[in-house]
């Protein structure tokens, strides 16, 4: 799945569809703009693409923006999945930091 397809199959209707994106976004692309498309994701209203854009944030080198969305958005979200995915995601990013 190429960068722009990913990134329309954001607006997709199927939740299936938007999550694969998102997972496919934090695998294998890197940039501003898939960046900036998954932390749109941890705001897409359902949580299984929440929690998964939390996870691919922690693949990525988040900008500030980015990490302040994954603590905001997904810290607190009402469904406990989406809130440990994104303790999840911290710790990998705290972890990535340490080792650099």
């Amino acid at each position: 799945m190429n960068l722009s397809t990913c990134l329309s199959d954001l607006n997709h209707p199927d939740e299936g569809a938007r999550r694969r994106a998102v997972h496919q976004l934090g695998r294998c692309c890197r940039g501003v703009e898939p960046l900036a498309a998954l932390t749109r994701a941890l705001g897409d209203p359902e949580w299984q693409v929440r929690a998964e854009a939390a996870l691919a944030l922690s693949k990525q080198q988040p900008d500030g923006p980015s990490l302040a969305a994954l603590v905001t958005r997904t810290v607190l979200d009402p469904v406990a999945y989406v809130r440990e995915a994104s303790e999840t995601a911290l710790q990998r990013l705290i972890a990535a930091e340490r080792r650099a």
